[in-house]
């Protein structure tokens, strides 16, 4: 991804051509694996916004992320719920 950002920076607007080397160098894009990142970029992104559209974005990302960090284990408590309660269908279980 970087080598085509970098041979291809007289395409990019000002700011980013600029900043395209710090990129590639400090792996900025790879840096979005974390989700605390992504947090930390949604919120640079609504300080710098005049309008704040991002504003809570950070901790919106972070509040369903760890509701879906939780859904396998809420998921198998629901098959246990449901094979325990349910009723057999022509002999068979869940």
């Amino acid at each position: 991804m970087y080598a085509v950002l970098l041979a291809e920076q007289t395409q990019l607007p000002d700011r980013l051509r600029r900043i395209a080397p710090s990129m590639a160098r400090l792996d900025w894009l790879g840096s979005y694996r974390y989700v605390e990142s992504v947090h930390a970029a949604l919120d640079a992104w609504a300080s710098a916004s005049s309008g704040n559209a991002l504003l809570g974005a950070g901790e919106a990302l972070m509040r369903i992320t760890t509701r879906w960090k939780r859904f396998p284990c809420v998921l198998s408590q629901l098959v246990r719920f449901a094979r325990l309660h349910q009723e057999p269908v022509q002999g068979r279980a869940l």
